[in-house]
């Protein structure tokens, strides 16, 4: 039964990406919480027969392809979407975390990326955003875990995707196993400097978009704003100065003023 279930939740999954639908627009035309439907696609809830035929009806695919009972050799909506979405690593989960320094590299699909040291300015930034994101779950999300790198994040064992996120917000704690997240976090951060732009705006927004992540901050330092992806949601992205708060679209309540937290920061040393 509960093999079943882990490919209901993995095929549901891929069938909605499939449709181009958002976990809140499924959640929206069944009539539930998005919670809830989250909950189907982790593996942590089952619905009930009734709540199954509908999501099968709002889908358009058959009971027996959500239940992976679809190898008639006929095309079918979820088949496509896995091999889409599939691709052969050329090193896996297991051989990035048999190397010896491995938090010097991410894996992407397979490949190996070197991580670059950060600067000092980078390094402030994150600091400061984290001492803010840590305040704010401490008093009133108290659910959510907030990890700097490095820390690991498998967002994909069969693809074989490892990544260290400047900051992760983590609202779902079962995902944290043996001091690495399994999964994807709610919220990614990210500080761009200019050796990792093409790598932080382009690579890692199609990973976190393909691979579950539900919104995706890019800090630019040098020009001075935030760009914030709702990704779950497919919504245009909103760039915000730092002279300006920017809020997070998934975690109620989360906000910052990065350029007020960095101007404190530096008339500390200058007086």
């Amino acid at each position: 039964m509960k093999f079943e279930i882990e490919i209901f939740a993995e095929n549901l999954s891929f069938a909605r990406r499939a449709r181009g639908y958002s976990q809140a627009y499924m959640a929206e035309c069944l009539g539930i919480a998005r919670s809830t439907y989250a909950g189907y696609e982790t593996g942590k809830r089952s619905p009930d027969i009734k709540m199954f035929a509908e999501i099968s009806k709002t889908l358009f695919v058959s009971a027996d392809e959500l239940l992976g009972r679809y190898d008639y050799g006929t095309p079918n909506l979820i088949r496509e979407a896995k091999a889409e979405y599939f691709v052969e690593p050329e090193y896996s989960v297991e051989d990035y975390f048999a190397l010896p320094d491995c938090v010097d590299y991410e894996l992407i699909e397979g490949r190996l990326i070197k991580k670059n040291a950060p600067n000092d300015r980078h390094q402030v930034i994150v600091v400061q955003m984290l001492m803010e994101f840590y305040q704010f779950v401490k008093h009133k999300c108290k659910k959510c875990e907030v990890i700097p790198a490095p820390f690991c994040v498998v967002l994909s064992e069969c693809n074989g995707v490892v990544v260290q996120p400047d900051i992760s917000v983590i609202c779902n704690r079962e995902l944290i196993q043996d001091g690495v997240c399994m999964g994807a976090p709610d919220l990614i951060v990210e500080v761009v400097s200019e050796s990792t732009r093409k790598y932080d705006y382009h690579e890692k927004y199609r990973i976190y978009s393909k691979y579950g992540v539900r919104e995706y901050w890019v800090v630019d330092m040098d020009k001075e704003y935030i760009t914030v992806y709702v990704l779950d949601e497919g919504e245009p992205p909103l760039a915000v100065p730092f002279t300006a708060a920017v809020s997070s679209q998934v975690i109620r309540g989360l906000s910052l003023n990065l350029g007020k937290l960095l101007k404190e920061h530096d008339e500390q040393f200058s007086l």
